[in-house]
C-alpha cells in the first residue's frame, strides 16, 4: 500500500499485529528516512512512555521541517504509553500539525485506549508466525495465574492486592495475564478451550474497564472473584 504526502497530512497512522521488526520495517517504509536525520523522531519506551515524551513529541512537530517535506514521529511500542500520556497525546491525533506523520506501533491495539485507536489509521500485519516471548516471564505470570484460580475467594484479593495500588500496575497486570492465555489459546486442542477462552473474556473485559478509569481496586477484585476455578 503506498501513502503520499498528503495522507500524511491527515492522518496518524497504527502499525499493529508481526513482530516487533516488522512493524518497524513498515513504519520505515512510510516515513522513507530514519535516524538521524532533522526531521525524525524515534520514541522508545524506557521503560514506559510518559507525558514528559509527550511533550517532546508535540515541542518537535511544532517546527517547520528542515529537510523533508514532512516531520516524522515514531513511537516503536507504542501500548507503553502510561494512560495520562495518552490522554495527553489525543490532541495532537486529533489535531496534527501541518505536514507531519505520526505513527504508533503496538503489538495489539487492545493495549492502547480506544480513543487513540480511533484517531488513527490502522495498518494490520500478518500475524507473528513464531512466538516471541520471555519464556522465563511467562512462566512466571502462568504460575500466578494458576495460583489465582486454585485460590479460595479471600485468598484470591490477597493474591490481587498489590496490583490494585494504580491504575498503571492493574493494566500491567491484566495485559500480562492476556498474554499468558493467549500463548496458552496457541498451544491447546480446541476441545480445551471453552474455559480459558473465559477467561481470556474476562480478563478484556476487565482492561477495558480500567482504561475506561473506573475504580481500581473494585474492578480487579470483581475480576478475581468471578473467575471460574480449574477444572
Amino acid at each position: 500500500m503506498r501513502f503520499d504526502i498528503c495522507d500524511y497530512i491527515v492522518n496518524s497512522f497504527l502499525i499493529t499485529n508481526g513482530h516487533y521488526q516488522k512493524r518497524i520495517e513498515k513504519a520505515k517504509k512510510l516515513v522513507g528516512f530514519w535516524e538521524p536525520h532533522p526531521d525524525f523522531l524515534l520514541i522508545q519506551a524506557h521503560p514506559s512512555v510518559g507525558i514528559h515524551d509527550i511533550r517532546q513529541i508535540q515541542k518537535f512537530l511544532s517546527r517547520r521541517p528542515y529537510q523533508a517535506e514532512i516531520k516524522a514521529v515514531v513511537l516503536d511500542k507504542a501500548e507503553l504509553m502510561t494512560i495520562p500520556a495518552q490522554n495527553a497525546f489525543l490532541k495532537t491525533l486529533e489535531e496534527p500539525p501541518a505536514n507531519s506523520l505520526i505513527i504508533l506501533c503496538s503489538q495489539n491495539q487492545d493495549q492502547l485506549l480506544p480513543t487513540i485507536t480511533s484517531r488513527c489509521q490502522i495498518i494490520r500485519l500478518k500475524l507473528k508466525t513464531e512466538i516471541e516471548v520471555d519464556v522465563k516471564t511467562l512462566n512466571t505470570k502462568y504460575s500466578f495465574l494458576t495460583t489465582v484460580l486454585n485460590s479460595s475467594s479471600g485468598k484470591r484479593l490477597q493474591l490481587i492486592e498489590p496490583y490494585t495500588r494504580t491504575r498503571e500496575e492493574a493494566i500491567k497486570f491484566c495485559q500480562g495475564m492476556i498474554e499468558v492465555i493467549r500463548f496458552q489459546i496457541r498451544n491447546k486442542p480446541a476441545k480445551d478451550l471453552s474455559l480459558i477462552t473465559y477467561h481470556l473474556s474476562l480478563f478484556i473485559k476487565t482492561l477495558s474497564l480500567l482504561q475506561a478509569n473506573v475504580n481500581v481496586k473494585l474492578t480487579l477484585e470483581n475480576l478475581v472473584i468471578n473467575l471460574p476455578q480449574n477444572q
